[in-house]
This record gives C-alpha cells, structure tokens and sequence, in this order.
C-alpha cells in the first residue's frame, strides 16, 4: 500500500513493512553531468550509463556521443545519447514521484529522459514538443496517458529548471503536474489508473527515446533527478539570491550555471571564446582543445583531477602530471611535445637556446648548450659554473716585447716581433711612462692570438660581457681594436671615424651590428669608453655604451645573442686586417684594456669628472687622473697635466736626459717595466742587474749618461759622481774640502767666504746703503762705496703704503750719495712708512766690484700738519737768525775778550732746541722751529773722516724723527767731540806759550791759562753735556735691534755710550 493505490512491489526509496511500504529517501536518483567520462554513475543507487553505442569518448568522441562542457554538464548534438547499462542497480518509481532536470535547449523539441522494456515500450517519456513539456507513463491496467503543458513553455539558450510529477488524487486518479522554473501547470484527473512500474529488464536513456535516432534531444543537460515522492520544488532549486540569475540549483550555493554556448568557455562571469576548429569546445583558448586540467593530458575523469592518459611523446610521472620523453618539449604554439634540439636533453623550444638539460657533451651557458664553456666559468657536470668573469686585464705598464694579460696569460705581441725597448722594430708602438703605448698612426700595431708563434689562449667573450679601455687620441681615426675572421669580416672591433666611437659586434642572427656613440671624443685627453652586452633571462640582449664613467645610450638587439669564436680569428690593437695587409692605423695612446665575461658596474672601471681629485673628464677608480702629456713630454706632475719637454734626441722619454732611458735605473740598459727591481742588462761599465753599480774606480755622470772616473770637482758615493759643496775646488766626500775658489778660506774641511763676501758659486765681496728721511721728507741714500755708475730712476722703485708711488727723481750729490724727490700724492704724513727697492742688484755695483747687500730700505716719513714748503721756510728763518745772532755774539766776545756772552747764547739754543724732546703738546710748525735750531754747527766733526756715517744703521724711530741719522755716539757729537779735543790740545799750547821768553807773549798767555784753565773746560761741559747725554741714550736704546756682540764697532759704541752717561751722573 502506497499512496492509497496497491503497488505489486515497494518503488525506490521504501521499505517493505507488512503491507505497508515506508519512506526511507525521498531521492532515489541524481545524476550530475560535471566529468570527462563515457560512463557516468548516479551518485544516489549507482546506475550506470554510457555516452553513444560504444564505450569511445573525449577525446575520441563518435556522433552519438555527447560533448563534454565545463561547468554545464554535457552538450547533445541532436544525435547523442545516453542509456543505462545492463545490471545496473534497480530504479522503480511508485505512483507519486517527481522527475526534475537543468536544459538548457538549442531545439524545441526532443527526448529528455525514457524509460522502457526489454520490448522497447515506453514506460516514462520526459520530453520537449514545440518548446511545451511533454509527460506520458503506462498505468497500472495497461493504458498510458500523456499531458503536454498549454500555459508555460521553455526559453531556448538559456537554462531552464524543468519537473514533472505524477500525483494520485483522494479519488484516487491519475495526475500530471509541471514546472518551468517556478512557474507551474497541473492536468485534470487523466485516468482512474495509477502508474506501476517495472523492476527489472528496462532501460533508461537520456536525450533519446527509445528508438535512441529520432526527436534526440540537442542542448546542454546538467543533472537529472527522481524523486520518490511528490518533491517540493523549493527543495531543489534556489531563487532570489542567486547571484547574476532569477534560479539557480540549490548545489551551487547561490552560483548560477554559465550560459555559455558551446565555441566558448567560461572564466568568472564572462564567457571567452574558443578556437575555430574547437567544435566540442574548450575550457582555455587552446589549440588542441583540451578540456583536462594538465594540457598534455590527452585522457581525463574531469576538469580538475590528474591525467589518466597522456598525449604522444610523453610519460606520466610519479605526481601523476604528464611530461615529454626527454628529448622533447611541450611546443606551446603547436600544442604537442616536439623534438628539442640535438644539445638538449630537456628543453622548452626546438633551439640549442631553449634547453633546459644539456645533451652529454654539452654545458649550459645562458640558456644555451655549448660544447666549451666562456672564459671565467668552469665544467661542472652539464652546466657552466661562474669562477672568475674577470678574464682579461692587459695593462701597458710593460717594456718587454710580448705582454701577458694579469688574469687569463694571454700573449700581445708588439709589433712584428718580440724585440721592443729599447731596440724597437718599425711596427712597435713606443713605450709612455705613467700613460701605457703610443701608437703612431702610420705602422704601430699589436697582436693577440691567433698569430705565428701565439696560437693560444685565444681571448673571447660570451653572451654576455663587458669591454672598458682608456686612449687618449690624436686625430680622431682608426682602428683600435678589431677581432676579425678568416674571411676578415668583423666579429669584434672598436673603430674612430672623425672622434666618433664605432662598435661592430657579431650577432647569431643578424650578423653584424654597427653602433655609434652619441657623444664625439675630444682629442689630446683620455677618455674611458665602456661596451657592455647583456644577455637577459627572456632571451634577448641589450648593449649599454658608456662614456668617461656615464651612460652614452642603450640598444636592444632583441631575441639574439653576441657570437665570439676562438677559431680561425685575426686580433689586433692599433689597426684592422685586410687581404693586402693592415690599414686604418691608431694615432694616440692606450692606456689599458679590461674585460669580463659578467656586466660590472661602471663604477668599478671608471669615475665621472666630478668625482675626480682633479679636473680631468674621467678618471680611475682610486680618483686619481691619468697623466696627460705628449709622446714628446714625459710627466713631473703632481697634477696630471704637468709636463716637461724631452729631449730632441729622444723619442719618449722618462726626464729630460738626452740619454732617454725608461728604466728606472738610469745605469741598466734593458728592463722588463718601470720598476726598480725590472732590469736585464746594465750598460756599459756597469753590472749586477739587482742594482747595476758602476765597476771598481768609476762612478756615475749623470751629464754624460756612463760609469767613468769622476771630475777633479766631484767625489764618488753610492755608486755616482757627486759634486763637491760650493766653494769647494776638490773634495773627498760632500763634508771635506780639500781646496777652495779664489777669495774662500778653508776652514775645518769647509770653505767659507771671509766677512762681507756674499757667498755665490765664488765669494764675492758686499757693499751697504743706508736711508735717510729729512725733516722735508727727502730720501737721501748714502753707499758704503763710490759706484761704478751713476744711481737712476729706473734702478728703483718708491712705496707708501706697499703702493708705487707715481713719481719720483734720483739726483747725484756724490759717488756715494744720492738725493730722491719723491711726489707722494699726498701733502701730510702720520707715521707714514716708505719703502726703496733696488731693481736692478747686478747693475749696481761699487768701483772695486762689490755687489749691494740690501734689497729694499725702509724708512718713517715726517709726521707733518704742516706744509713742505712752510716747513723750508721755517727751518730757512731760523738759521738765518741763528747766524746773525750767533755772529752778533762773537763780535762782542772778541772786542770784550770774554767769550761768557757767546757761551751763553749757544747755551740757551742748545735749551731751546731740545724743548720738542720734552712730553709736551705744542704744534707742529713751533716744533719745527725749535727742531730747526739744532741744526746749526759751525764746528766740522773730525772723527767723520775716520768713520763712514752711512757704515752705521740707523737710530731707533723717535731718535731718527729729531734729525739723527746714526747711533754712532761720534758721529751725534762728533762737533763737540772735536771742540773737546782742540781744547785739550790748545791747554798745554797756551801753558807753553805762558813760559815763552818774549814779554809781552808770556805774560799774555800766561793770562790766559790763569783765567781759563778751568771756566773753559766748565763751560764747555754746561753747553755740551746734553748734547753727549742724547747721543749716548740713542746709542744705548738702538742696539735693541742689532746683535752688538757680534761686530767690534757695534759693541765698542754701546760701552763707550754707558761710559759717557756714568760720567754725566
């Protein structure tokens, strides 16, 4: 009993109990189209089915077959099927149950889901009749009956839920009911009958009735499901919060089902398109249409899970992931495993670039199996193993014939053969102190193997590589380096065409490359060019150009790579190769070449101008500027650009010997570079390359570049001819003289020219000047000798103020005195100081040849508010008043023969001329006045004929601004001086005459003495007594510029002012 109606047996999903059959599930079948398989189970009771009539199927699909569609289950053609297979599990349906499927219809009509007999007769039929659902089933008594719906209908491309149910009313009859999405339409009471199924022996097909040719459904079909009972639609789909659709079913979780037509697939929200030949459709825009998930997989369960067949040319792995058979890779384009090249092992392209393992007899550089790995790598299994991409370093430090690079040994011939310095052949560049080899431009050339006799090492770059050398060019042409073929096309070469840099580099594809520099070289400087080649991870290459440490340009060659070859290959510096010999000749120098098979930072080859210590365009990395100087100059630096001129015997040169030798021994004739210990053979009378010393009894002349027996005027000593101290005639070493030049005493194994003898290359003899400013502020210069011509204008030069004044006059007052009038720009003076330079020392020299010690004098102007001519004016009254008055006086002393009243007028000028000496404030036209007064003297000084008055130097300033122009004490008060010694001789002269025979004689005389004998020598000491205090204080207080003690005059002078002042005390 089930459903009011007695059933012969208990339908899916019930239990038997007693007469009664009891729910037990409600879904009895559920078949989810979502895999890649020819049979497909129910995943509720296990019924099998299979696609068409065999077991053929993706990708090996037969007409009957249905497509395989990602996330929209399975694609009926029209002529595609599904049936159960024979012992599949037992489906029965009761009177009530529910049939539901997702279409998604291309045409209105066609068979969904049948069920029949053994005898083909249709027990359940679920189909579409003009875009109507269609229901028929047989009943209980044999009848069948059919409802097509009048009132909703299916949307064609677009998915639809669709469900029948077989319902029993209370009468009981037989009712069909149908839902469209959740639109829905019952049929009237159809029949008194029920539906009873069949248990055994019957069939159920999917998109075909029971014929499985004719009405075969065509469309997406994403699931089926039966229901034992009469199932709430709510419980099978999902509506309202699908998102990007009205329904959705319930499995999804809210996501609808793409509705994406069969040429596309989709991705998120979006359906993309597949290939044209792609009829069964994709589910990635792939050549091969390949609906696994691994797209070397030929045959999958479904869409995500691992490969159960792979495609020609590969294996499955231990992962269960499909890979090509060693040998092969997976061709992207053409979507199939394709033979690598012959040096793979494995690869990914058909191209020796493409491999990933090489072949044995192959290493992997770059991407690329070679058969030998680059310089600076090493073999390590099949791979190149970076070591040291520093490969090549050939520096022109180097004065032997072949020159070893310092990091790979390999040989540069220079020129045609290994002789060079200092016998070089026609083709050798010449050797450059501190600046590498100069390249004449004409025939100088080097080679790098392959050349006769150099066969190896052979230098070659790798895909990837940098390239740095510093010239300093000439005139702007020629080759300067160039690695050439056998056919002396281009592999490698740098090339000057009118100071623009031209690289040609050899590429795999597109042969030869020729870049340009941007910038233009400048001629007579050094400049620091760079090539740098980068072969990147994708394949392709790109050339950087730098110049003097900064970025030039860049070029990207594209899926292509720099070919080098160490076969058959043509290397040279200086000039290019060509079938009638060399050409293109190099004119400048080379200073050094790197290479690198790695990119190194610029940095680490060359610095900009602003990070130079100097102000060169570039520089090396420790800062320092290369030195700049012609093949005709050698450097004497410290900066890079000083120079020196060689001589013209020498082609270079190290210094300015003629005898042009670049070793730094100038005694060893070969040598290997610049360095001490570098020699091979020592000249001439010279030996022991270690040092090559001069041999026994000869020595070093540096003048005539050989050993030989040194000069009657030089000593030997470390190994060389030294010349002996000046003055010295022979010697035995520089600190024993043995004899003098003329005029030189020997003294303790020295010479040393006598006292006032300037000592030169010979001893000459000196002669001095002295300064004198007078009160009108005329220089008077007074020599120490007569001079051999006469002082002139132009022999000196006046300052004021360390400035030229703009006029001045000599006139001659003597051989040794001379008058200058100076035009100061100026009519006062406040400490003002001048300067007298000599000019012409040479020309000014005294009668007996003597040369003038004193470069320049220095002398205090008068201070002065007065006007010169007042102050001549004032100066010329006073001494013409002095004169009368002083005349005056002695006229009255003779008639009255008492000379008190002359005494007592010298006595008060004396007071009144030394009133400008006292610490008073009085003007400057009263000081000259009374100044004016001591100037007067009647009585010559003797002692000036025993005592040169220019001989002394001058006073301390305050002495030298009161008209004293010396600190001799005899020459201040020589005139008294001499007084004091006429009076001491005339005493005994009148004493003598007092005795005298005659009278009248004696007895005047005699008068005489009695009266003067004592007032005189008194009065002579009141009127004097200043005058010798002054002198003496001046005496005193001057030699605190002058080391007294060391001449006699100085120090006899300064006792005899201390005697003086003890007797005024």
């Amino acid at each position: 009993m089930l459903s009011n109606v007695c059933l012969k047996f208990c339908p899916s999903g019930y239990i038997l109990s007693g007469n009664q059959c009891n729910l037990s599930n409600e879904l009895v079948f559920n078949l989810r189209l979502s895999q890649i398989k020819d049979i497909v189970y129910d995943s509720v009771r296990n019924v099998a089915f299979q696609t068409g009539n065999d077991d053929s199927f993706y990708p090996f699909y037969n007409l009957e077959d249905p497509f395989a569609a990602n996330l929209r289950g399975y694609y009926f053609r029209g002529t595609s099927f599904m049936k159960s297979k024979d012992n599949s599990p037992s489906l029965t349906l009761g009177a009530e149950f529910t049939i539901s499927a997702w279409i998604n219809p291309i045409l209105d009509i066609g068979y969904i889901i049948s069920k029949q007999d053994s005898l083909s007769t249709n027990f359940i039929t679920f189909s579409l009749t003009l875009g109507k659902l269609c229901f028929s089933m047989t009943l209980e008594d044999g009848t069948s009956v059919s409802y097509t719906t009048t009132t909703i209908s299916i949307t064609l491309g677009s998915w639809n839920f669709i469900a029948a149910k077989s319902i029993i009313s209370p009468t009981p009859k037989q009712q069909i009911s149908f839902y469209i999405d959740s639109s829905s339409e019952i049929s009237s009471d159809l029949a008194s009958s029920w539906y009873q199924d069949i248990s055994s022996a019957f069939t159920i097909n999917i998109g075909a009735g029971s014929d499985l040719s004719t009405n075969l459904y065509k469309g997406f079909l994403w699931d089926v499901k039966f229901f034992s009972v009469n199932e709430p639609i709510i419980s099978i789909i999902t509506s309202g919060t699908c998102s990007g659709c009205s329904l959705c079913p319930i499995e999804l979780s809210n996501d609808c089902i793409p509705n994406c037509d069969l040429p596309f697939y989709p991705s998120g929200l979006s359906c993309n398109s597949c290939q044209a030949q792609c009829g069964w459709g994709c589910v990635r825009h792939d050549k091969n249409c390949n609906l696994c998930q691994d797209v070397i997989c030929l045959v999958c369960d479904d869409y995500t899970s691992t490969c159960i067949t792979c495609r020609e040319h590969t294996y499955m792995s231990l992962a269960a992931v499909c890979a090509c058979y060693d040998g092969y890779y997976w061709d992207l384009v053409n979507e199939e495993c394709t033979l690598c090249d012959f040096t793979c092992k494995t690869c990914i392209s058909s191209t020796s670039g493409g491999c990933l393992v090489c072949a044995p007899g192959f290493y992997m550089y770059l991407g690329w199996c070679i058969t030998e790995c680059p310089d600076g790598f090493i073999e390590n299994g099949s791979i190149c193993e970076e070591q040291d991409t520093f490969i090549f370093y050939l520096s022109f430090d180097t004065l032997e014939g072949v020159v070893y690079d310092k990091k790979s040994k390999i040989p540069a011939l220079i020129g045609s053969s290994p002789e060079f310095y200092p016998d070089y052949d026609p083709f050798d560049p010449l050797a450059a102190p501190y600046r590498g080899f100069y390249f004449n431009g004409i025939n100088s050339i080097m080679h790098l193997p392959i050349y006769p006799g150099y066969s190896s090492p052979v230098l070659s770059f790798g895909y990837s590589f940098t390239f740095s050398i510093w010239i300093n060019i000439e005139n702007g042409f020629g080759t300067v380096v160039s690695k050439q073929d056998s056919l002396y096309n281009q592999i490698f070469s740098l090339q000057l065409a009118v100071g623009i840099v031209k690289i040609s580099l050899n590429f795999s594809i597109s042969s030869i490359n020729y870049f340009f520099y941007l910038q233009t070289l400048g001629s007579y400087e050094w400049n620091h060019i760079t090539i740098a080649a980068e072969y990147t991870n994708l394949k392709y290459t790109i050339i950087a150009f730098y110049l003097n440490g900064l970025i030039d340009h860049q070029a990207n060659i594209g899926f292509d790579y720099f070919e080098d070859t160490k076969i058959d290959v043509t290397f040279t510096l200086g000039a290019a190769k060509n079938s009638l010999g060399y050409s293109s000749y190099f004119k400048g120098f080379i200073y050094d070449i790197k290479g690198y098979n790695s990119l190194k930072s610029i940095s680490s080859l060359a610095l900009p101008s602003w990070k130079c210590t100097e102000s060169c365009k570039a520089c090396l990395t420790n800062g320092m500027c290369i030195s700049n100087c012609l093949i005709s100059q050698y450097w004497i630096g410290p900066q890079y650009y000083n120079c020196s001129i060689c001589s013209n015997e020498c082609s270079s040169c190290r210094d300015s010997s003629k005898f042009c030798n670049l070793c730094d021994n100038p005694k060893c004739y070969s040598c290997t570079d610049y360095a001490a210990t570098s020699c091979l053979e020592c000249i001439s009378n010279a030996s022991n390359i270690t040092s090559c010393k001069c041999n026994y009894g000869l020595g070093w002349n540096p003048s005539l570049g050989a050993c030989e027996i040194c000069q009657a005027n030089q000593f030997k000593a470390n190994d060389s001819c030294f010349d002996c101290p000046d003055l010295c005639t022979q010697c035995e070493n520089e600190d024993k003289c043995i004899s003098c030049v003329k005029n030189a005493e020997l003294r303790s194994g020295s010479c040393f020219c006598p006292p006032e003898q300037l000592k030169k290359s010979i001893c000459l003899s000196v002669f001095h000047v002295t300064l004198a400013v007078n009160p009108i502020n005329t220089l008077t210069l007074s020599f120490s000798e007569d001079l051999k011509k006469n002082l002139t204008d132009i022999q000196i030069l006046v300052q004021i103020h360390n400035k030229t004044i703009s006029l001045w006059s000599v006139t001659y007052i003597s051989n040794r005195t001379f008058l200058i009038s100076c035009d100061f720009g100026i009519k006062k003076f406040k400490k003002t100081v001048v300067t007298v330079l000599f000019k012409d020392l040479e020309g000014i020299q005294s009668i007996s040849g003597s040369v003038l010690l004193e470069k320049y004098l220095i002398g205090t102007l008068y201070n002065s508010d007065v006007m010169p001519e007042e102050i001549i004016e004032i100066k010329n009254q006073v001494s013409a008043g002095i004169k009368i008055l002083v005349g005056l006086g002695a006229i009255f002393s003779i008639f009255s023969l008492n000379p008190s009243s002359l005494w007592t007028m010298l006595n008060t000028i004396q007071l009144l001329a030394y009133i400008p000496y006292a610490s008073y404030p009085i003007t400057e036209k009263i000081s000259v006045f009374f100044k004016s007064m001591n100037n007067f003297n009647i009585v010559p000084n003797l002692f000036l004929l025993f005592i040169e008055e220019n001989e002394s130097n001058s006073p301390y300033s305050r002495a030298s601004n009161y008209g004293y122009d010396s600190y001799l004490i005899f020459v201040n008060i020589g005139s008294d001086a001499t007084v004091l010694c006429c009076i001491i001789i005339a005493t005994p002269l009148v004493y003598y005459f007092s005795k005298c025979s005659q009278r009248y004689i004696g007895k005047k005389f005699k008068k005489i003495f009695k009266e003067y004998k004592f007032a005189t020598f008194l009065r002579f000491w009141i009127v004097s007594y200043l005058e010798f205090g002054f002198a003496s204080i001046i005496g005193i207080l001057s030699t605190e510029n002058y080391e007294i003690l060391k001449d006699s005059i100085y120090s006899t002078n300064y006792f005899l002012c201390w005697i003086c002042i003890v007797i005024i005390i």
